[in-house]
C-alpha cells in the first residue's frame, strides 16, 4: 500500500480564501409528512421512497459491480460499458425524472436523508419501515448515482439540472459555491474521488480526477481544497489518460479555449501555483489522440495473447 508524502500547507496568501470545513446535515433521521412543505429536502426524500421502480426489480439486470474501483481496475471504459451503465435510468426512470429537477444541494440533502433514516432502521430497529425493503435500498444507490452524474459539471462551475417541462437547465456558479458542492458530495456522500470519479460518465475514456478538471476549467478555490485535503496521487501526481497533468491542462484552457495572450498566461496564479508544487510544466498532448493510439495498442495485445495461446 503506497502512502503519499506529507507536504507543507501552501501560505493562505498565495491563493484565494477557499472554505474548509462543511457543516453536516443536522436534519432528523425521521421523515415526517407533516414538515415536508417547508423543507423540500423532506418532500423529496419521501417522493423518492414512495416511487416505485418502472420495471419490477426482479427484472432489473446487474449494470455494475458491487465494489467500483475493482470494476475500473479490470475493465476499459468503452461505449458498451458506458450503455449498460445506464439501465438504471430506465428501470427508476419516475424517480430519476423526479431527482433531476432538483437542484444538486437539495438533492444532497435528501439523499443524507434517505441514507441517515435507512441505516437507523437497520441498526436501531426503528425510522421509516419501508426502508428494510430491497427496494429502499435500491433508491439509495439510484439517488447517490444521479449526484454522480453531476459530479463533472460541477468542478466546471455549472450546476446541471432539468425544469419541469424536462429540458435541460443550467444555474452558473461562483467557484466557492462549486467548491462547496464538491467538498459536500465528496466528504458527506463520499463520491469516488481519482480516476474513477467519472468512470460511468460519457467523460470515462478520459480518466480525468476531479483536481485535473478542476485544473482544467480554472476554479482554483477547488485546486486548492483538494491539494490539501486529498493524496497527492489523487491530485498533483494524477494524469489523464494520455499523460496530461493538471498543468498541462490548465495551460492549454488558457491558450485554446479563452485564447489568452502568452503575457496574461504566465501572469496566471494558478498555473503558477500548480508549477510551484513541483508537477512537470509540460505542454498538453491531445487526448483522443492518444485514447485512439491507447486502443490500437490494446487491440494488438489481445491478439498477441490469442496468437500465444492458440499455440
Amino acid at each position: 500500500m503506497k502512502v503519499s508524502r506529507k507536504r507543507p500547507r501552501t501560505p493562505d496568501g498565495q491563493v484565494p480564501n477557499t472554505p474548509y470545513k462543511v457543516e453536516t446535515c443536522n436534519k432528523p433521521v425521521t421523515l415526517h409528512t407533516d414538515t415536508c412543505h417547508d423543507d423540500p429536502a423532506m418532500a423529496l426524500a419521501l417522493d423518492a421512497l414512495h416511487t416505485p421502480p418502472d420495471i419490477p426489480v426482479e427484472k432489473h439486470r446487474p449494470y455494475r459491480p458491487t465494489g467500483f474501483s475493482p470494476a475500473c481496475k479490470d475493465h476499459k471504459w468503452s461505449r458498451e460499458i458506458y450503455q449498460n451503465s445506464r439501465r438504471w435510468r430506465v428501470e427508476w426512470a419516475s424517480l430519476v425524472e423526479r431527482l433531476e429537477i432538483e437542484r444538486t444541494d437539495v438533492l444532497t440533502d435528501a439523499y443524507l436523508l434517505v441514507e441517515k433514516a435507512w441505516r437507523k432502521s437497520y441498526r436501531d430497529g426503528d425510522g421509516v419501515g419501508e426502508l428494510k425493503t430491497q427496494v429502499a435500498r435500491r433508491i439509495v444507490r439510484v439517488m447517490r448515482w444521479v449526484l454522480q452524474d453531476r459530479l463533472w459539471h460541477l468542478c466546471c462551475g455549472k450546476d446541471v439540472y432539468r425544469d419541469e417541462r424536462g429540458k435541460q437547465a443550467t444555474i452558473g456558479m461562483c467557484h466557492e459555491d462549486a467548491t462547496e458542492l464538491v467538498m459536500r458530495l465528496l466528504e458527506q456522500v463520499h463520491l469516488w474521488n481519482g480516476p474513477n470519479s467519472f468512470f460511468y460518465t460519457r467523460y470515462g475514456w478520459l480518466k480525468f480526477t476531479p483536481f485535473l478538471l478542476a485544473a482544467e476549467r480554472q476554479n482554483f478555490p477547488l485546486v486548492r481544497y483538494l491539494y490539501l485535503h486529498w493524496p497527492n496521487a489523487k491530485t498533483i501526481d494524477s494524469t489523464s489518460q494520455a499523460g496530461n497533468n493538471a498543468y498541462a491542462l490548465c495551460k492549454d484552457w488558457l491558450e485554446n479555449v479563452w485564447g489568452h495572450p502568452p503575457s496574461m498566461i504566465d501572469d496566471s496564479q494558478l498555473l503558477q501555483f500548480l508549477a510551484n508544487t513541483g508537477m512537470s510544466t509540460r505542454d498538453k498532448v491531445n487526448e483522443y489522440e492518444a485514447y485512439k493510439v491507447n486502443r490500437k495498442l490494446a487491440a494488438t495485445d489481445a491478439a498477441c495473447v490469442d496468437r500465444v495461446a492458440l499455440v
